[in-house]
């Protein structure tokens, strides 16, 4: 009795993409001297399925990896997925995964007095699942030791997975791993190395994101080889709750396809390229201030789909904070009778035009003929839209400053707050417009700022200016709870277009 293995290469060129598509088979099959079994009789299968460009297909092999021990480091949301499809792939037979073991951060006390217990959502998971969980010291892997798997205590784990952990590893932690440690990074590296690359796609408007997987640095964050990459196309208007769910999802799919094929990608990894570098560094709580004559609508719906979820946009009313909840582009003023009303309220509340100027008298040298044509040149007839007519709504609001508050006081279910790009639009100074991208940072002594890398010509459109009013259906003062916008009217008796959010310089403290 002796075992074969057979290894089967099917190769079929697609014409459209150009691709061939490798499949290995693996066949396990028994025979002895006199009776040979057909290898369908009795088998085990292991399908493997990659794509590679054509120029190497010929000399690449796909490898059918042993079951790995893999060591997962993971804390949010964004992690979940990723430990969940590791967890579901280990139930397979056969699978890739021999054994699953957690490492989380500890527990941490929040709230008022740090009276309530907040634990990771890997740790939930971790413990449903009834994995082996490890818990890390409370700032740093420095003196950290490893942990040995738990069913060979004499081995160490072939592979760490590191999602969105919060740590770095240093280099002993990293090479106690027997194939190395990888990361999955919710961003087309090196475009946003950092704590917040979800967020600052976001902030910055991109059209594209994506997914990488990375070995990791044994010095820098978000440094190491790429092994591989996806594109993922950001839909339009997006909170950060959705686009990092959509993300977590397409890095768990990338990676345990990477796993599968683990030994070829890393062959085949690459360096970043250092010129394309772009940071994405912790979101503060000083950068949700709004300072609202440097940011345009466009901008503050950015950092609100951006940044909300963990700081809410604030501001100051009458000296005392307050947070801006549901925030959106208006869509509301696209209806045209809405906009006259929000008009009626404001022409109230501009002041009177000054006394049209009279012509200087005729002076004595001029004849009486010419004296006769000056007298009928002065005269103009009424124009029949003259009654009825009244300023564009954009020109009426560019009398307003920034922040103020106006609404239709027949409908007290939304505020609108005039910003920067209102009060700029019969500015001649173009650079202005276009370099507003340090909005919405909190500024100090450490030079906080939002850098919006897209140029924002658009938002000079004067049709966008007239629907992009920013919209806003509650608010929270501070000490106090969330209310809807008619309440906070009526309480604090606002006027429309007599009132404003105020803007107060925030140093954040070292």
């Amino acid at each position: 009795m002796f075992s074969k293995r057979i290894f089967l290469n099917f190769s079929i060129q697609t014409k459209s993409t150009k691709l061939k598509l490798i499949k290995s088979i693996n066949y396990n099959f028994y025979c002895n001297n006199n009776n040979h079994h057909h290898p369908l009789n009795s088998f085990n299968r292991d399908c493997k399925v990659k794509y590679f460009s054509q120029s190497s297909a010929s000399t690449s092999k796909s490898i059918s990896p042993p079951p790995y021990r893999i060591l997962f480091f993971g804390s949010d949301d964004y992690s979940v997925e990723s430990l969940l499809a590791l967890v579901e792939e280990k139930c397979n037979s056969p699978s890739i995964i021999k054994s699953l073991e957690v490492v989380i951060p500890p527990d941490q006390m929040t709230g008022r007095g740090l009276k309530n217990l907040k634990q990771s959502p890997i740790k939930l998971i971790a413990e449903n699942k009834e994995l082996v969980i490890h818990e890390a010291p409370l700032k740093t892997l420095k003196n950290w030791e490893v942990p040995k798997p738990s069913d060979d205590s004499s081995s160490n784990f072939d592979i760490g997975v590191v999602v969105s952990f919060g740590y770095f590893l240093p280099p002993k932690v990293i090479e106690s791993f027997t194939k190395g440690a990888i990361n999955v990074h919710p961003s087309l590296l090196p475009k946003y190395r950092g704590a917040s690359p979800i967020q600052y796609t976001i902030l910055n408007g991109d059209e594209k994101t994506g997914i990488t997987i990375q070995e990791l640095h044994k010095k820098i964050f978000d440094a190491g080889r790429v092994l591989r990459k996806v594109v993922v196309p950001v839909p339009p208007y997006i909170a950060y709750s959705l686009l990092e769910s959509m993300l977590a999802r397409e890095g768990a799919e990338l990676l345990l396809d990477t796993l599968r094929n683990f030994d070829y990608y890393k062959e085949n990894s690459y360096e970043q390229d250092e010129s394309k570098i772009i940071l994405a560094p912790k979101i503060s709580k000083e950068m949700s201030f709004i300072k609202w004559n440097q940011i345009s609508v466009k901008q503050l719906d950015q950092l609100h789909r951006a940044i909300s979820h963990q700081y809410p946009l604030r501001t100051f009313f009458n000296g005392k904070q307050i947070q801006l909840h549901q925030l959106s582009l208006s869509n509301s003023l696209k209806d045209q009778r809405l906009v006259e009303k929000l008009k009626l309220s404001l022409s109230s509340e501009l002041p009177p035009p000054p006394p049209p100027q009279q012509s200087p008298p005729p002076q004595q040298s001029t004849s009486p003929q010419q004296q006769k044509l000056l007298k009928y040149s002065s005269l103009s007839l009424p124009s029949k839209s003259s009654k009825k007519s009244s300023p564009p709504f954009q020109q009426l609001l560019s009398n307003f400053e920034s922040g103020t508050i106006i609404f239709d006081k027949k409908n007290l279910s939304s505020i609108y707050i005039v910003c920067r790009d209102i009060n700029n639009i019969n500015s001649k100074n173009t650079s202005d417009k276009v370099n507003s991208g340090s909005g919405g940072s909190g500024g100090g002594s450490r030079g906080i700022k939002i850098n919006f890398l897209k140029d924002n010509k658009d938002i000079l459109n004067e049709e966008l200016l007239e629907i992009e009013l920013i919209e806003c259906k509650s608010v929270k003062m501070e000490g106090k709870s969330e209310i809807l916008v008619k309440d906070w009217i009526n309480g604090y008796k606002i006027q429309s277009g007599n009132q404003k959010f105020e803007t107060v310089e925030i140093i954040e403290n070292n």
